[in-house]
């Protein structure tokens, strides 16, 4: 009896850490006689199981905004995990495709992996949403320098 009553009160405590720290999110399953409460955890990611009248449940998965996942890119650039911060990056564009921000977070990240053909394609995405970032053309034309392209670079460094 003691014992289950400690593990209550450990259960209740890391719920209302969780809570606190907005890390918590529930998870409902029903049975044919029973209804289960889980709880689990992630980094703000909420993915929520609807209960079902039959034993089996479906899943829903909530879509994050382009905000988020630039966060998650950003995160994940800083930890040099290139191919998971493109991933995304990418996710982003798929959420917000006319911002222009996305494909220059995108274009970091091919700049870091020395993928300079791509990065240029997201750069010049990017400057085509947004000609008015001067720094962005600057970007854009040291990458055409750098793939030897510097007529092109030129025109871009007169509009910058």
């Amino acid at each position: 009896m003691l014992g289950q009553m400690m593990r209550h009160l450990a259960t209740l405590s890391v719920v209302y850490l969780l809570r606190l720290t907005n890390h918590a999110f529930f998870v409902t399953a029903r049975s044919s006689s029973t209804a289960t409460v889980l709880l689990a955890t992630c980094i703000g990611v909420s993915t929520f199981i609807r209960p079902s009248d039959a034993a089996d449940t479906t899943e829903e998965k909530v879509v994050l905004s382009a905000g988020k996942l630039r966060s998650l890119g950003e995160v994940a650039l800083s930890e040099r995990k290139f191919p998971e911060a493109e991933s995304y990056y990418r996710q982003a564009i798929a959420v917000e495709p006319d911002n222009a921000i996305n494909y220059y977070k995108l274009y970091s990240v091919h700049k870091r992996m020395r993928s300079l053909s791509s990065a240029l394609d997201d750069i010049t995405k990017a400057v085509e949403i947004n000609g008015e970032k001067a720094d962005w053309r600057i970007q854009k034309a040291k990458i055409l320098v750098n793939l030897g392209r510097c007529e092109e670079a030129l025109v871009e460094y007169g509009l910058a």
